[in-house]
């Protein structure tokens, strides 16, 4: 199952469409950018660099959770490594 903290931005809508063709299990978790919930501490843990959409795989091929956090547009296409998001 992938967890995607979410919120109705370009960028979330491009993922939730990817999801949906690729035939993924995925829940939506919101948050509210007009709140700035995404400074919040618990979203802050796996998305150190604030920015939406954020994935987290909590089943990935390899075993162990996989975060995905958008810190450029390259790097989110690929495994985080130590050095991308702190996974």
């Amino acid at each position: 199952m992938i967890d995607l903290y979410y919120w109705t931005t370009p960028n979330g809508h491009k993922i939730t469409i990817f999801l949906e063709e690729a035939g993924l299990a995925y829940r939506i978790i919101p948050v509210n950018i007009s709140k700035g919930e995404q400074f919040r501490p618990e979203f802050r843990a796996f998305s150190p660099n604030n920015r939406m959409p954020a994935i987290i795989d909590h089943n990935p091929k390899d075993g162990g959770a996989r975060r995905c956090c958008p810190r450029d547009r390259c790097k989110c296409r690929l495994p985080p490594t130590s050095d991308d998001c702190g996974a």
